[in-house]
């Protein structure tokens, strides 16, 4: 596995001049679970690398709290690795359920000392340190059945409306979503109590969301890389 070239998926900064990225394999088929996650130190040029196995990692955070620094990596159904200097463990931030299809995870962010997942059906969760709890406040979808295996030739619709893509903000009291909703662009803002749709400028997929240097607003970038202000 270590000659095989790779694409990055993701990545964030650890420090000023170390970065923490993963990625995918580029000659696994598409069902193939597997991916590898890097420490890249700038000032050495040098790479430390990782093998995941049965692992889709989607998205990577760097969180430190009460003095230990702890690099997370989330895969795609809800796992969650936490890796330490002397101590790594697992976490699951939903049940799972086999009989129904429940959408996957697409982003992690440490926002105001805290964790905040977001994914397809408008799933939300968070960890300010209890455990992880849904914060979706009826803004998620349910679950979808598992078609039987004898409709499985039928024109059945299994995709969710609402897919969140990047979740980020402040602080707790003020966090943003953002993704598609029906093949569109959307976005939501939370302000503590409940979440409200933002009006969006483009109809265009949103992917990201980064804080602007004022600390005071927010860029979404669109598809291709565009930037939604």
């Amino acid at each position: 596995m270590n000659n095989s070239s790779v694409t990055f998926v993701t990545g964030c900064a650890i420090s000023q001049s170390n970065f923490y990225i993963t990625s995918n394999l580029d000659n696994l088929d598409t069902w193939d679970l597997f991916s590898k996650t890097f420490i890249y130190k700038y000032q050495s040029d040098d790479w430390i690398d990782m093998d995941l196995d049965g692992w889709r990692v989607v998205s990577v955070a760097y969180f430190e709290n009460s003095g230990i620094s702890s690099l997370l990596a989330l895969e795609q159904d809800g796992d969650l690795g936490i890796f330490q200097e002397n101590k790594n463990k697992l976490e699951k931030i939903r049940e799972t359920d086999d009989s129904k299809i429940q959408g996957q995870f697409n982003r992690i962010r440490t926002i105001d000392n805290s964790l905040y997942v977001c994914g397809d059906g408008a799933q939300i969760y968070t960890n300010i340190g209890n455990g992880w709890n849904s914060l979706d406040l009826g803004l998620s979808e349910s679950s979808l059945d598992m078609p039987k295996s004898s409709e499985l030739t039928l024109d059945i619709e299994l995709a969710f409306d609402i897919n969140l893509y990047d979740i980020n903000g402040f602080s707790s009291n003020s966090l943003y979503v953002c993704g598609t909703k029906k093949n569109e662009g959307f976005i939501a803002y939370f302000d503590g109590s409940y979440w409200e749709p933002v009006d969006r400028m483009t109809p265009s997929p949103l992917f990201g969301i980064t804080i602007c240097p004022d600390k005071k607003n927010m860029n979404r970038t669109g598809f291709v890389g565009e930037s939604i202000f």
